[in-house]
């Protein structure tokens, strides 16, 4: 009888997620954030830096 109650007990359970479901989001976002961090950052070197040492200085940095 135990094994009948234990069968019936894995049935009803939620199969497991896969692994590391959250952490793969996680990454993903933080991937994305700092696309757009770059992304910002080279709009404004484009705008500020105009002689080609400031553009150069500033890539360098970045």
């Amino acid at each position: 009888m135990a094994d009948v109650e234990q069968a019936l007990v894995l049935a009803r359970a939620e199969p497991p997620g896969p692994p590391h479901r959250f952490g793969a989001a996680d990454e993903v976002r933080g991937a994305i954030g700092s696309g757009v961090d770059f992304e910002r950052r080279v709009a404004e070197i484009s705008q500020l830096c105009r002689q080609p040492a400031e553009i150069r200085t500033a890539f360098d940095a970045l």
